[in-house]
């Protein structure tokens, strides 16, 4: 059943106590909800136990109350023997009056919870996975891009006071499911929520240093071995992940997952496949696609080979038997609706505009528009037969740089401008031999350093 904030608010009001999950393998998006939410719930009078069927990363301890996450098992982990631990660790759920999911597309992904969770009177559901299975007595989900976003709406729709741990602890998660704000799928309404949030006191900084500069040095090890594992074939990253190199490296089967943008992060790649051994027989795949291959639809297809599965048209997680492995492989490569142009990157030209008309007046009206994301991308300019003046490359190779000319336009007198690209500069070069002019798609940017007006290109012919 769906409710509305109005009626999902009479629950939590009504509740004395509250028991609040996220999944099994966490992240920072489903423990950073729990603690959010336990933070505003303790706030307001109401008793609150957290509970994960995982080992909770310490790189999270710095989230207000991570200490309190299973607190039950550590208040135990001194009992006098194991069978006197295992029976002290047993909880009565049915003392709560509500148990809440967070972050969490299906009651498997509970784990050792499932069971009691199926079997309270109330239930709550609070999600943004497209796979939701809508398994609780109430169910609020929504296709955003991270559980922190659907959180924060609804606990703004309930006109709870979010203080500032708690609004660190929702930032945190946004920040760590959006991969820092670059995955593909956010939106305008990302970026509006994580300056609320940070209007609301969330520490940024701490949130950023924490989850995505700070790093041991068996992670920077793992780092360089995932770049010399990785392959690369016609637009698709693979990296296998062997349990015994982890070991070796005193890494985690999680960090691997940390530090998938690397693989995402690769020049021209479109599809991204991480597989890591969890056992002896069994195979995690996280996977990541483009807007013209909805993964989730095609993987669904075959969901009697997987153990676990779950995500979004752009990125998936599983866990399949290693035996079913090949027979996947073979199934997607042979029914892929793929094609060579889907793999082509694309831009939509907003509105043919001579350069001419570029100016700091036209960028900080543009900027005004923003944030720009998936949703509300920022507009693209073109210009045909630009006559080229000059052509260089930076030092690294890495920079293009263009001076381009327009001819007088209406009452615009004639304009030379900096086009700037960050590229393999000696390959564009080439492509450029013998030319006096290029066509430019192109936005218009402020270079600081320079102090001037250029125009930052997106594509050429």
């Amino acid at each position: 059943m769906e409710l509305s904030a109005k009626e999902i608010k009479d629950e939590l009001d009504s509740a004395r106590s509250l028991a609040l999950f996220t999944h099994i393998n966490c992240d920072c998006d489903g423990i950073g909800c729990i603690l959010g939410l336990y933070d505003v719930l303790t706030k307001n009078g109401k008793n609150v136990q957290l509970f994960c069927d995982s080992e909770i990363p310490e790189r999270f301890s710095f989230l207000k109350n991570y200490e309190k996450i299973n607190l039950h098992e550590k208040n135990n982990q001194d009992a006098f023997n194991k069978e006197e631990l295992k029976h002290e660790n047993e909880v009565d759920f049915s003392k709560f009056d509500l148990l809440v999911s967070l972050d969490s597309s299906n009651t498997q992904r509970l784990g050792k919870y499932e069971e009691a969770y199926k079997n309270a009177e109330k239930t709550i559901n609070i999600d943004h996975h497209v796979s939701n299975t809508n398994y609780a007595t109430i169910n609020y989900v929504k296709s955003y891009s991270s559980c922190g976003e659907v959180l924060f709406e609804l606990l703004k729709e309930m006109n709870f006071e979010i203080e500032a741990d708690a609004a660190t602890c929702l930032f945190a998660a946004i920040s760590s499911d959006t991969n820092r704000f670059s995955n593909s799928n956010i939106t305008a309404l990302t970026h509006k929520y994580a300056g609320e949030l940070i209007d609301l006191g969330a520490d940024y900084d701490t949130v950023n240093i924490n989850l995505h500069k700070k790093k041991s040095i068996d992670q920077l090890k793992l780092i360089a071995y995932m770049a010399k594992k990785l392959q690369y074939y016609k637009g698709v990253t693979y990296f296998y992940a062997k349990l015994k190199d982890l070991k070796k490296l005193h890494v985690k089967s999680s960090d691997v997952t940390t530090f998938m943008h690397i693989i995402c992060n690769v020049d021209d790649s479109k599809i991204n496949i991480t597989v890591k051994e969890r056992g002896n027989n069994e195979y995690r795949l996280g996977l990541r696609s483009i807007e013209n291959y909805d993964i989730y639809a095609e993987l669904s297809k075959y969901r009697e080979l997987f153990n676990k599965f779950g995500g979004h048209p752009m990125a998936c997680g599983l866990s399949m038997d290693k035996n079913n492995f090949e027979r996947l492989r073979k199934l997607l490569n042979d029914n892929s609706p793929l094609t060579e142009n889907d793999l082509v990157s694309k831009y939509y030209i907003d509105i043919d505009m001579p350069i001419n008309y570029v100016s700091r007046e036209l960028i900080d009206e543009i900027e005004r528009l923003g944030p720009f994301g998936q949703g509300n991308p920022s507009p693209v300019f073109a210009q045909k037969n630009l006559r080229i003046v000059s052509r260089k490359k930076n030092a690294k190779g890495n920079l293009l740089t263009l001076l381009v000319k327009s001819p007088k336009h209406n009452d615009k007198p004639e304009r030379e401008i900096y086009a700037t690209m960050f590229t393999d500069a000696d390959e564009m070069l080439k492509k450029l031999e013998g030319r006096d002019t290029v066509t430019l798609a192109y936005v218009p940017t402020y270079n600081d350093f320079f102090q001037r007006v250029e125009i930052q290109i997106k594509d050429f012919i």
